[in-house]
């Protein structure tokens, strides 16, 4: 059985190179990107199981775009991709609790540069295992309600072909049409 795949999107270069080193060392597979926009375009050729996210960005601009990192972790997180946001600011710690506590899209945790690459990999563990766990079908309303709206419409259906009524059977088609475009919705929004 082969490693989660793991996105890592860090702007410093050694830090970057060495925890991926690390990290494929104990069988992950991993993927980098030195910014937001890197990692959106390595999302898109593969779905990682989890991503890791530098909270500070460096920019010519902004030297530590703040926004950068939690933009990302938006982004991945309106995917379905669990993010762990990971900074070299260990002062900064009630500003980076603040700032995800504020953000739409929380990440599952954080951990700071300094607490090495063990908690890394424990933090990774730990996010996998609950991310595994708790996205069993039967769990989801979504499946129920659109079981329970599929289970009217097939009855509505045979109800319709059985008795010969044209209108009911305009009715069924209609209302199976709008499970096909909620369905999307919500598929879209990842509701």
């Amino acid at each position: 059985m082969t490693k989660p795949l793991v996105l890592l999107m860090d702007d410093d270069t050694d830090y970057r190179e060495t925890l991926r080193e690390w990290l494929h060392k104990r069988g992950y597979r991993v993927l980098v990107a030195a910014s937001p926009e890197e990692a959106l375009r390595e999302v898109e050729i593969a779905t990682p199981q989890v991503a890791i996210v530098d909270m500070y960005v460096s920019r010519e601009n902004l030297p530590d775009d703040q926004r950068a990192g939690l933009g990302l972790v938006q982004e991945l997180k309106s995917r379905g991709i669990p993010c762990i946001i990971l900074t070299a600011h260990d002062k900064d710690g009630p500003a980076v609790r603040d700032a995800l506590d504020n953000a739409r899209f929380r990440p599952h945790g954080y951990l700071f540069k300094g607490d090495g690459q063990q908690a890394i990999l424990q933090k990774i563990t730990e996010v996998l295992q609950e991310t595994t766990h708790q996205h069993f079908w039967y769990r989801s309303p979504r499946v129920w309600l659109f079981a329970v709206f599929t289970a009217f419409m097939v009855l509505g259906l045979y109800i319709a072909i059985t008795t010969e009524h044209a209108q009911l059977l305009g009715i069924v088609v209609v209302g199976i049409l709008i499970e096909i475009v909620a369905s999307l919705v919500l598929h879209y929004f990842n509701l």
